[in-house]
C-alpha cells in the first residue's frame, strides 16, 4: 500500500531531477568510500579481525590491538560519511519544502530567498 501511494505522488517535476541526480551520486559515493574501506581493512588485516581469525592466537591478537590504534582512518571514514549523509538531508528537506510550497511560487524565489526557506523548514524540523 505504501509503495502505491508513493508511486501515485511521486513528482516527475524537472526541478525535482536534480536533487534526485546528487543523491543518486551520493549514494554511489558511500558505496566507493565502504569499498575503498573494506579493501584497505582486508589488505592490511586479512582475516584477523574475523571471528575464529586466521588460527593464529598471537597474529590475531596482535592485528586486532592494532586495528583498535587505527582511529585517525575511521574517523576519516565518518566525516566522509557524515559529509554525504548532510547533503542528502539538505537536499531531502528542499525538495521537500519545494513539494510542500506552490512550486511555481519556490521556483520564483531567488535562489537566497529558497535557502532561506530551507533553512526555516529544517530549523522548525529540528525544534519539534
Amino acid at each position: 500500500m505504501q509503495v502505491v501511494a508513493v508511486w501515485q505522488n511521486y513528482d516527475l517535476r524537472p526541478q525535482l531531477e536534480e536533487p534526485s541526480t546528487i543523491i543518486r551520486e551520493t549514494a554511489q559515493d558511500w558505496r566507493d568510500v565502504l569499498l575503498e574501506f573494506q579493501l584497505k581493512v582486508n589488505k592490511k588485516y586479512g582475516t584477523s579481525l574475523c571471528p575464529g581469525g586466521t588460527g593464529n592466537i598471537i597474529k590475531d591478537a596482535a592485528k586486532k590491538f592494532r586495528w583498535l590504534t587505527e582511529k585517525e582512518d575511521i574517523e576519516n571514514l565518518c566525516k566522509r560519511l557524515q559529509s554525504g549523509s548532510q547533503t542528502i538531508t539538505l537536499l531531502t528537506i528542499a525538495t521537500m519544502r519545494y513539494v510542500t510550497l506552490e512550486p511555481e511560487m519556490f521556483a520564483s524565489l531567488s535562489r537566497h530567498e529558497q535557502i532561506q526557506q530551507v533553512g526555516q523548514c529544517s530549523t522548525s524540523r529540528t525544534n519539534s
